[in-house]
């Protein structure tokens, strides 16, 4: 009988059926199946389809961890978070890939993607940001030299 083996180093976000429901969890959990991750261990969070609300929490992304949607037009991290850190901070060494990014306000300021001394590689990501009293800031870059390929930033506000 063939059935699905489990890939090592790779934690699968799923709204039902992966091994993590939200991807801050799956971050949060990163040495339970990842271990300590470098350039010799490589590791990955592979988020399927769907809308991961994360509310007031961050995606704080890890050296040598990537981040991979299923597609910008189905796989869509979303919070409310105000000011920094912002719904995903960037890490160096890791990259994010094939998804949304959204905050949707809750603050001062609403910051999607916050890279601070920070430079990931950022690809096929649509990133947008609204609703911050104040403003909106879809990217947030400050000593960065983020790598950024095939991106949509909006920010409303």
């Amino acid at each position: 009988m063939l059935y699905q083996q489990k890939y090592g180093k790779v934690a699968v976000v799923a709204q039902t059926g992966g091994d993590y429901t939200d991807p801050v969890t799956a971050m949060n959990d990163l040495g339970s199946w990842c271990g300590a991750p470098s350039f010799a261990n490589p590791c990955l969070v592979k988020i399927m389809p769907g809308v991961y609300d994360i509310s007031t929490g961050t995606v704080a992304m890890r050296e040598f961890v990537d981040v991979e949607g299923s597609g910008e037009s189905v796989t869509k991290i979303t919070g409310h978070i105000g000011g920094a850190p912002g719904v995903l901070t960037g890490s160096n060494n890791a990259e994010i890939r094939f998804l949304t990014v959204e905050n949707t306000g809750g603050g001062q300021v609403a910051i999607a993607i916050y890279n601070n001394n920070a430079s990931p590689k950022i690809t096929n990501v649509s990133i947008v940001s609204y609703g911050g009293l104040n403003s909106s800031i879809a990217m947030y870059n400050s000593a960065s030299s983020a790598i950024v390929t095939n991106v949509n930033a909006s920010a409303n506000g």
